[in-house]
């Protein structure tokens, strides 16, 4: 997977004489996944994400490798265990005022100042098949604890005279 981005970012949100600069990035992505099947109970999937990115701007140069697992024990033919673990890293920042999503929301890329955001999710899950008048239901329930760093947001109502760097 190959992608190539184009962003065009204002200098200064503060100011009416807006000047206007431009970004070329580049991400690239490789997959792997491979399903085992230890047992006619038990099975995994095991893969992984090899990512880099680019900022040709700035030294924003990143590369990772993300693992991902899930294992899936079968209790019986109506009910499953599935534990699982993802790590992802995300190069292009959505920066908002608000707490929510807005038309105003500014998509910027990762660079030597601003890293790229990084998550690692773990899940626990019951599974459960279930007939009910001639039709079947599908019953499950997760527990999830999910880390994120380098989550980034712009400070409301930041101005410094002194000190006029991008808060970006």
């Amino acid at each position: 997977d190959l992608r190539y981005y184009k962003f065009n970012v204002t200098s200064d949100l503060l100011n009416s004489n807006i000047n206007v600069y431009k970004l070329n990035a580049f991400e690239s992505n490789l997959f792997g996944n491979a399903k085992l099947k230890f047992t006619n109970y038990l099975e995994a999937n095991i893969g992984f994400n090899v990512s880099s990115f680019n900022v040709k701007k700035y030294d924003g140069k990143y590369k990772f490798f993300d693992p991902r697992i899930s294992i899936n024990y079968l209790i019986n033919d109506a009910t499953a265990v599935k534990l699982s673990y993802t790590g992802t890293h995300q190069y292009i920042h959505t920066l908002s005022s608000t707490k929510f999503y807005a038309p105003n929301d500014i998509f910027y890329p990762a660079n030597k100042n601003l890293k790229p955001i990084n998550g690692n999710e773990t899940s626990l899950g019951l599974t459960k098949i279930f007939s009910l008048n001639k039709s079947e239901y599908e019953f499950s329930l997760d527990l999830y604890y999910r880390d994120m760093k380098n989550v980034s947001q712009f400070r409301l109502n930041y101005y410094d005279a002194e000190d006029r760097k991008s808060v970006v």
